[in-house]
């Protein structure tokens, strides 16, 4: 969802557009229709994130509100049951994941780290709270499942390992944004643009693709984060997609910086020599 947020606005062609829209609605009913309490919350933190980030608060804050009330409108009994289930155990008494049964787990997983700083073993926690609690059900909190499983090491090598990709998402967007501000300005050289008109638009284009990309990639692991606070998603493989993506983003945006910047002295250098012949 947040690729498709960031990308339909970025891009130009229609058919690309209604394609990812219909991607969008595809996994927006998944979402609705998972069950999910932390999937439901995680969602809630893209548009509160976006809206924080936006530069037209108040018409975003009304989209937000109309996208809320429709889907309040469509979404089955038992779900928003579920949903209410997070903080009120009356509603939702005899599952596992009740309220109750989710502050048992988080007290058994702080016991058990307490006990073993240096971690039980890369996915032990449910044996070990079987054989010492009796219960089976795994942390449901992907911070103590580091810190069960890894340890302190762990802890500290995660952190390190998701801030330099939030890092890298983070400067690769700085750096598209300043291009775009460039290129907005339709840079000329002795009188002449830099770009041709056709070129000009498969450049900005490209650059604003880019940048979605990387605003969507900090995003994710926002949500993905957010997420955490009520999932064991440590051994999920999308902290390797984002780890590749935002190198690679980084590498991209790198290169396009480079080339264009060289572009321009290149045009720079051309003109001066022009002007020193006649």
């Amino acid at each position: 969802l947040p690729f498709i947020l960031y990308l339909i606005p970025a891009l130009r062609d229609v058919r690309f557009k209604l394609l990812l829209l219909g991607t969008g609605i595809l996994a927006a009913v998944c979402i609705l229709y998972s069950g999910s309490r932390a999937g439901y919350l995680a969602t809630l933190t893209m548009p509160v994130f976006m809206w924080i980030h936006a530069r037209n608060r108040l018409r975003w804050l009304i989209v937000g509100i109309i996208v809320i009330v429709g889907v309040l409108a469509i979404l089955p009994p038992e779900y928003v049951d579920r949903f209410k289930s997070i903080g009120d155990e009356d509603v939702d008494p005899y599952h596992e994941t009740s309220k109750e049964a989710r502050i048992q787990i988080l007290v058994d997983a702080w016991e058990v780290f307490l006990d073993n700083p240096l971690g039980i073993g890369v996915d032990s926690f449910t044996m070990v709270r079987y054989r010492r609690y009796g219960r089976i059900q795994d942390t449901h909190n992907l911070y103590l499942q580091v810190a069960t499983n890894l340890g302190v090491p762990g802890l500290l090598i995660f952190g390190l390992f998701v801030g330099v990709i939030y890092y890298r998402y983070k400067i690769s967007n700085r750096q598209m944004a300043e291009l775009l501000q460039f290129i907005a300005k339709k840079p000329r050289v002795d009188g002449q643009p830099l770009f041709a008109p056709r070129d000009q638009q498969r450049v900005e284009e490209s650059i604003r693709i880019l940048e979605a990309v990387s605003r969507a990639g900090t995003l994710c692991i926002v949500t993905l984060l957010v997420h955490g606070l009520f999932g064991h998603t440590l051994y999920r493989n999308y902290w390797w997609f984002h780890a590749g993506l935002s190198l690679a983003l980084s590498s991209v945006s790198y290169t396009v910086r480079h080339r264009i910047s060289r572009a321009y002295r290149y045009a720079r250098e051309i003109a001066e020599q022009d002007d020193g012949a006649s």
